[in-house]
């Protein structure tokens, strides 16, 4: 008879212990897939809020890149009147 860690029933053949073992061996795993799935979930929203960012960021630069140029031809609009008073 066996009486193993954290069971109250006595284990008195092979086969109960082996799959008492077993079954520990299978919760083991099961943590294990869970562990590495919710850090691949976690990875898989870092990637798209990653990918959100990046998508921001272009339209920042573009939308910049769009305003640069309206800036400078209004400046150019606004030193031509200027030059236009003082001749």
């Amino acid at each position: 008879m066996c009486v193993l860690p954290g069971r109250s029933k006595n284990l008195t053949t092979i086969s109960e212990i082996a799959i008492y073992y077993l079954g520990k061996l299978q919760m083991k795993r099961l943590k294990t897939i869970y562990k590495r799935l919710k850090n691949q979930i976690a990875g898989a929203a870092f990637v798209e809020y990653l990918l959100l960012m990046t998508l921001v960021g272009i339209g920042v630069i573009a939308g910049l890149a769009t305003v640069r140029v309206s800036l400078l031809n209004e400046l150019a609009d606004l030193a031509n009147a200027i030059n236009a008073i003082g001749s």
